[in-house]
């Protein structure tokens, strides 16, 4: 399913995502994300890397479900602290709400990764999409892993000036934030400022047109994948509607 055009695999992620956003229920949020992971296999994505990257955020979902105990108590009370129900029943399934409803958001973005930026910027140019959109959603994906390699290489030379981030003290730790950030924020300007001069030396956006060498094509089996995904989507609504 790698071949699959672009605007086809545009049209699943934003099926799940729409699903997610809509559905409130836990269990039936939980079908749709194993759905999402059976698809990620389809298209050949490692499950391994995305248990990986699911991985980093397990701190940042057991808050969630903290504060929504906390804030959104419904339901029999767990854990109570000086008559302040902490956890709740209700709590815990609103918040493993939000935790499905990102894991689906999540993973079906990587659908995407299975064709190239440029791909996929054709495909949003052939919904006519005006192409200086376009070209900077292109410019965004191409930039951030380029910002991501730069705070990585400030902050192993503030490590290997021997300086151990985890133990020195808040105060301190903003200020060498501040150290970090400076320098990746001055060469993403000059950066931007070379980009800009390039683009105005070969006179972008002079013509209100563009010619494109590639054209995508839709063929049968994008044709049967689309209407596939939206009846899928459009059952199981209904069928969430019914419950």
């Amino acid at each position: 399913m790698k071949d699959l055009d672009p605007r086809t695999k545009i049209i699943i992620v934003m099926a799940l995502s729409t699903l997610a956003v809509v559905i409130k229920r836990p269990e039936v949020l939980f079908f749709i994300w194993i759905f999402t992971v059976a698809l990620l296999k389809m298209f050949g994505v490692s499950l391994l890397g995305t248990f990986k990257r699911l991985r980093r955020f397990i701190a940042l979902f057991a808050s969630l479900v903290l504060v929504q105990s906390i804030f959104s108590p419904a339901g029999n009370s767990l854990l109570t602290v000086y008559g302040v129900r902490i956890i709740t029943t209700g709590g815990i399934l609103t918040g493993l709400s939000v935790i499905f409803r990102m894991f689906i958001i999540i993973s079906s973005a990587l659908i995407l990764s299975t064709s190239s930026s440029t791909e996929i910027i054709y495909g949003l140019i052939s919904w006519k999409m005006p192409y200086e959109l376009a070209f900077m959603v292109l410019l965004a994906i191409r930039f951030l892993p380029i910002l991501m390699e730069e705070i990585v290489d400030s902050v192993i030379a503030i490590q290997l000036a021997g300086v151990d981030l985890k133990r020195i003290p808040l105060k301190r730790r903003i200020s060498l934030y501040t150290y970090i950030f400076m320098p990746v924020v001055t060469a993403t300007l000059m950066r931007a400022r070379q980009i800009s001069i390039a683009m105005e030396s070969r006179a972008f956006g002079a013509y209100p047109f563009r010619t494109y060498y590639r054209r995508l094509i839709m063929k049968p089996k994008d044709w049967m994948t689309v209407v596939m995904t939206l009846a899928a989507a459009l059952s199981v609504m209904i069928w969430y509607c019914t419950l």
